[in-house]
């Protein structure tokens, strides 16, 4: 089974992600991961720290989450639309269970329905991305029928309950 998690930065999409590969061994696998590499290769690891991600970068006019999404998106389209989803779906390896915690575009999501996977959407916590929430890679995906909601703004067993429900679907 090929799980992916979308939701809001601060959702709980690793959390979640987290939860699943412990309870069926599944691997996780990121869009983003060739990404984060480039920007560490460049200089710019990725905080810890959720909250750093927000903070503007010393002698640099953006933080790292506005450098990530540069990088993700407009760079990106500038080179290949599907440059992150077709290096994701090389790395991924099919014959067992995969779960993405970054879907961020229907494309992704596309992808993993096409190959017989559950899209989970997750709502959680906000968090204030400094006026970076207008951002492309912010504004979520299309809900289908098919898809799974899940409210994580109660406690964690609650949030394992309904992804316990998910998975035994």
């Amino acid at each position: 089974m090929i799980y992916g998690i979308t939701g809001p930065a601060g959702a709980g999409k690793d959390t979640a992600g987290a939860y699943i590969c412990k309870v069926t061994g599944a691997t996780h696998i990121s869009f983003a991961a060739p990404l984060k590499a480039a920007l560490a290769a460049m200089g710019f690891p990725e905080p810890s720290n959720r909250d750093d991600k927000e903070v503007q970068i010393p002698n640099f006019p953006f933080s790292w989450r506005r450098l990530a999404q540069t990088l993700g998106t407009e760079w990106r389209n500038m080179v290949d639309p599907d440059l992150w989803l077709k290096l994701a779906m090389s790395r991924a390896t099919w014959s067992g269970d995969c779960v993405f915690t970054d879907v961020r575009f229907d494309a992704e999501a596309t992808a993993i329905r096409e190959r017989g996977g559950k899209i989970i959407h997750i709502q959680g916590r906000k968090v204030g991305l400094n006026g970076l929430e207008s951002h492309a890679s912010e504004q979520g995906i299309l809900m289908l029928d098919t898809d799974f909601f899940v409210d994580n703004s109660g406690t964690l067993e609650q949030l394992h309950s309904q992804l316990e429900s998910i998975i035994h679907v």
